[in-house]
């Protein structure tokens, strides 16, 4: 079978690879993106990737030629699963990096974003609702293994916890914060330091909690008014996100005990 595969400029068209049916496939793409493949008759999965761009293609292939034309999209935020995490929600691609997210206990892991340098993750997030005030609404970082996630309810606290499924884990360590309100919009922000050793998380432009190896040190700190189940194994949970060849991606978190909805406007820069 044969098509034309199409993306934005700058793509190296001749670099796309394709597997069918989870089974990598040889496949010849010229530079104006033709290409052409051998496939069986039959009903098959196509998947073409070229770095952070790809394509899904369904087809049935039949007597004579064939042809399946597809658009490379950047998949930066293509969720899934990384290492032991995997994602319960798994919204439609968005190109922009903007989801929309119901429910209770949900999480997004985007493996795509996984790297070893140092970056900042920023995610707005717009038209909260929630079941209940101590609904937690969060995003989280992890090296395949664990997960660490800080979470607002919708007023004064933030929720710190680790571990690797959707729903809040035993692990847990808790910040308040008189002015801090949540209850329509809220700013989180990741940023990745490895230079430093250290991982800063900001609320609404605030520094509230530095993540080091050994640590976690919450800025401004008021008062913790329940008990603190994660100081005791964060140092082992956490030591992979340190690690010297760690890769660590990107997700969101949230809706813990109570169902909630929200929209996520994600981005990922280099520091």
């Amino acid at each position: 079978m044969s098509g034309t595969i199409s993306a934005a400029d700058g793509v190296d068209l001749t670099a796309t690879s394709l597997t069918v049916d989870g089974i990598s496939t040889p496949i010849s793409v010229q530079e104006n993106g033709s290409y052409s493949v051998s496939i069986a008759e039959g009903t098959h999965t196509l998947v073409f990737a070229n770095g952070k761009y790809g394509a899904t293609k369904e087809i049935t292939v039949v007597n004579g030629e064939n042809i399946a034309d597809v658009t490379l999209v950047n998949g930066t935020w293509l969720a899934g699963n990384y290492g032991s995490l995997s994602s319960n929600n798994t919204p439609e691609l968005n190109e922009n990096g903007t989801y929309t997210v119901s429910g209770k206990d949900q999480m997004i892991i985007f493996p795509n974003t996984a790297t070893s340098n140092s970056f900042t993750y920023e995610v707005t997030v717009n038209n909260i609702t929630r079941t209940n005030d101590e609904a937690v609404i969060g995003i989280c970082l992890t090296d395949g293994n664990n997960k660490l996630t800080v979470g607002c309810r919708r007023y004064e606290n933030a929720q710190i916890s680790m571990g690797v499924s959707a729903s809040e884990e035993s692990n847990v360590f808790y910040g308040k914060w008189s002015t801090l309100n949540t209850s329509d919009s809220v700013k989180f922000k990741f940023v990745i330091d490895k230079e430093n050793s250290q991982i800063l998380f900001y609320i609404n432009n605030d520094l509230r909690f530095t993540f080091t190896k050994d640590s976690i040190t919450p800025n401004v700190f008021e008062k913790k008014d329940w008990g603190d189940t994660l100081t005791s194994v964060y140092a082992e949970k956490i030591a992979g996100f340190f690690a010297e060849s760690s890769k660590i991606a990107v997700g969101i978190n949230g809706a813990f005990k109570y169902s909630a909805t929200a929209t996520y406007a994600c981005s990922i820069s280099d520091n």
